[in-house]
């Protein structure tokens, strides 16, 4: 139980990490647990279900809508903490989290990909990631 706590607390820091400064940076985090799937589970299933022995990669980056979003607002209330604060306070924070992306699948079994899939229909593998 705590690993899966370790992991839900990395997945959001991942997300969270360097939204004012360092845009271009690419925060990498493995975990044990496949957090993204857990939080998108329409029904409570066993946190076992979401193990994955081999690690999970995750890839946490911003998009280019969401580094002009930044870019437009550290332009009027300035790279501060009270303009960090400002920020949160005018912007949907969830807009501005990094997005998480598998960054390789190739050591998911294939429920975990077929779960992911299902999470977003789009979705593709693509040389062992899975994009969309």
């Amino acid at each position: 139980m705590l690993a899966f706590i370790d992991d839900a607390v990395a997945f959001q820091a991942g997300r969270a990490t360097d939204l004012f400064d360092h845009l271009d940076n690419v925060p990498v985090v493995t975990l044990r647990y496949d957090i993204a799937s857990y939080e998108a589970a329409k029904e409570a299933e066993p946190i076992a279900s979401f193990a994955c022995d081999a690690g999970i990669a995750f890839r946490f980056e911003l998009s280019d809508a969401q580094k002009d979003l930044v870019g437009r607002y550290l332009a009027v209330f300035g790279n501060t903490p009270w303009g960090d604060g400002r920020m949160m306070t005018k912007v949907f924070v969830k807009r501005l989290l990094r997005r998480a992306i598998l960054d390789d699948a190739t050591a998911i079994p294939p429920e975990q990909i077929a779960r992911l899939k299902a999470m977003s229909p789009d979705a593709v593998v693509v040389g062992g990631t899975l994009q969309g």
